[in-house]
């Protein structure tokens, strides 16, 4: 599994555990119905050891423009620990405030 989509993959039990409605990851990307987003893992890269640099695309569902990039970092004892570190920092800071945002309620 390419790293991109490793890091895909380790958003999924972060998503699960805020009851949103998600897909399996399709490579590098997890499309996540629920709030009509698709995040999308890109520039994967090992930075030395276990220790790994993502950025996390969140856009909408039906685009293949950019949306709202972040970067994050995670370490661990593999490659695969050090992608769900990554994931979890993402899930835990940039996931609630897209929640908070695309769930909130509108003004009549």
């Amino acid at each position: 599994m390419d790293l991109n989509a490793l890091c895909a993959q380790s958003l999924l039990p972060y998503l699960r555990a805020k009851s949103l409605e998600c897909g399996p990851a399709s490579g590098a990307g997890v499309p996540v119905s629920g709030l009509a987003m698709k995040f999308v893992a890109t520039e994967a890269t090992v930075i030395s050891g276990h220790n790994i640099s993502v950025t996390f695309d969140a856009r909408a569902l039906d685009s293949s423009e950019p949306g709202i990039r972040v970067t994050s970092v995670g370490s661990g004892d593999s490659i695969e620990v050090a992608a769900a570190d990554a994931a979890m920092q993402w899930a835990v800071g940039v996931l609630p405030v897209i929640m908070s945002y695309v769930m909130r309620p509108t003004a009549d």
